[in-house]
């Protein structure tokens, strides 16, 4: 799905904004799951909005469960330590018991847990099922294997198991929110970060799908006409930029898509002076694998060089535009022309998204806070 419309910082130029979805699949008709805890208890996380959330998220997410699902707990601080074997998911008392008897203190010896949550998981592997580590931390490894390299590639050495892993980043304060994203980016999996309860609860109860993966190795790549198309930049993602030719090369590692999660891409253009409006603005390429699949699917969609006023796009490109405004502005962008903290805000209050969130009301928040300092 896209859409192009007019950039409401520069009004000579024009925004290209893309989604992609994830096939959605009905709870009940999900893979079964065999889902290890790794959680961080070193002394960093002793705080409520550290492992009290995700005490409090990963109890919602055992709700989910049922008898073919199981789950396993091993957490680390200067050591780290097998707190539940596997057990069945309609044994829910039993394991949001040992999920409530965690105390925190000490080192973060993190490449330990990772160690020990992979061979726990490999025991227990069952064929067909979302096999799954799920990393709870502040991302602050001190003890043992800690530097950013070494992290990644010990990460990337334990998703050839078959084993996807998402991190769950949490706290205000001393959380390495960088080293949390790019451990799942390498791990097959997805980062979350939960900032209160509200946050929990929408990770891991409204959003329950996500810990399942609908297409892996996602690769996007947009081909411009010169004829129709001057100038572009892609709107963030600098993490995720790959080299031309890894496109085409399956062997080249991208992110998953979550089952019904949907991503965003959203480029700025530069029209050509004497566009040709017949045609197609760009090519829009989606590469994907299925599910344990060596080889990717190529899809390819031509896009017309059509535009409609900012003032009348849809909801979801208001209110993307909005945030993207705010982010560059966090980050002194060079490019934000006529973009302020209350003109983002305006653009993601106008973009009348119903029904109103906890979310929303949050990103509202952080706008006005970042206006006042």
């Amino acid at each position: 799905d896209g859409e192009i419309a007019d950039c409401p910082w520069n009004k000579d130029n024009d925004i290209i904004f893309l989604k992609m979805s994830g096939q959605d699949i009905a709870e009940q008709q999900l893979p079964n799951c065999n889902f290890v805890f790794l959680i961080d208890v070193s002394g960093s996380m002793s705080s409520p909005d550290k492992v009290g959330l995700i005490q409090s998220g990963l109890s919602q997410l055992v709700d989910h469960l049922d008898k073919n699902d199981y789950v396993s707990i091993v957490t680390y601080a200067g050591s780290n330590k097998t707190v539940l074997n596997p057990t069945s998911g309609d044994n829910k008392s039993k394991i949001k018991s040992k999920i409530y008897s965690l105390s925190s203190g000490g080192g973060t010896n993190g490449a330990a847990g990772i160690n020990t949550a992979y061979d726990l998981i490999k025991q227990n592997f069952k064929q067909g099922a979302n096999n799954r580590v799920i990393l709870c931390s502040d991302g602050d490894f001190n003890v043992g294997v800690t530097s950013h390299d070494k992290l990644t590639d010990l990460i990337e050495e334990k998703r050839k198991t078959g084993v996807y892993l998402i991190t769950v980043g949490v706290g205000h304060s001393n959380l390495n929110d960088a080293n949390m994203e790019q451990i799942a980016n390498h791990g097959n999996g997805n980062y979350e970060y939960i900032a209160n309860e509200d946050d929990a609860k929408t990770i891991f109860n409204d959003g329950f799908k996500k810990f399942f993966t609908a297409a892996e190795d996602v690769k996007v790549q947009i081909e411009f006409n010169p004829n129709t198309v001057e100038e572009y930049r892609l709107l963030g993602y600098e993490n995720r930029v790959l080299d031309a030719t890894g496109f085409d090369n399956d062997a080249v590692d991208a992110g998953e898509i979550s089952v019904g999660q949907t991503i965003v891409a959203m480029y700025e253009i530069v029209p050509a002076k004497v566009a040709t409006k017949k045609e197609p603005a760009f090519t829009f390429s989606v590469r994907y694998k299925d599910l344990a699949a060596e080889t990717s699917e190529l899809i390819e969609i031509n896009v017309e060089n059509g535009f409609v006023p900012f003032s009348t796009s849809s909801s979801d490109f208001q209110f993307a535009c909005g945030v993207s405004a705010f982010a560059q502005l966090m980050r002194d962008g060079k490019y934000t022309n006529d973009a302020s903290y209350d003109k983002a805000l305006e653009w993601v209050q106008n973009a009348n998204l119903a029904p109103a969130s906890a979310q929303l009301a949050q990103l509202e928040d952080a706008i006005l806070r970042a206006k006042g300092l």
